[in-house]
C-alpha cells in the first residue's frame, strides 16, 4: 500500500498534522493538550470521520528511484 504525504509539525506549543494535496498543504488536526486527553477521549466520532475523509484526499508519496 502506498503511503500518503502526511507530516507532523510544531506550531507554538501544539503539534499539528498536515498533508499535501496537489502540492498545497492542508490542515488535518491538532493534537489536544494532555489535560484535555486525560479527561475525555481524544476525538469524537464526527471528528474522526472528518479527519479520515481529509486523509483519503491526500496525495501519495513519490517513490525514490
Amino acid at each position: 500500500m502506498k503511503q500518503r504525504k502526511i507530516y507532523w509539525r510544531r506550531k507554538g506549543k501544539t503539534i499539528i498534522a498536515e498533508g499535501k494535496r496537489k502540492n498545497k498543504t492542508i490542515f488535518l488536526f491538532t493534537l489536544p493538550d494532555i489535560e484535555k486527553v486525560a479527561k475525555s477521549s481524544i476525538f469524537d466520532e464526527e471528528k474522526k470521520t472528518k479527519i479520515l475523509k481529509k486523509i483519503q484526499t491526500i496525495d501519495y508519496k513519490d517513490k525514490k528511484v
